[in-house]
């Protein structure tokens, strides 16, 4: 846990075999994060339709809706992840 913010979580997203992830954020964000970005990637559905990732490291980028794999929370306290 960290001070006031509880547990920190990313969103991560693996798009074409290649992972990213958010910066930590809280866990409760990550995971409203990561439904809108559901949302929009399942929007897109076979389409070259672009959705917007933000990673909140310098800005977001932009991936192909239909090239994501999987979309998920993580804890940042999980040594699995």
């Amino acid at each position: 846990m960290t001070a006031g913010f509880g547990t920190l979580g990313v969103v991560r997203v693996q798009v074409a075999g290649t992972w990213l992830a958010t910066v930590p954020m809280p866990t409760a964000d990550a995971k409203a994060y990561a439904h809108r970005l559901r949302n929009d990637v399942a929007a897109a559905k076979n389409y070259p339709t672009l959705v917007e990732f933000d990673a909140s490291d310098g800005g977001p980028c932009w991936i192909r809706g239909r090239n994501v794999s999987v979309i998920d929370v993580v804890s940042t306290e999980d040594p699995g992840a």
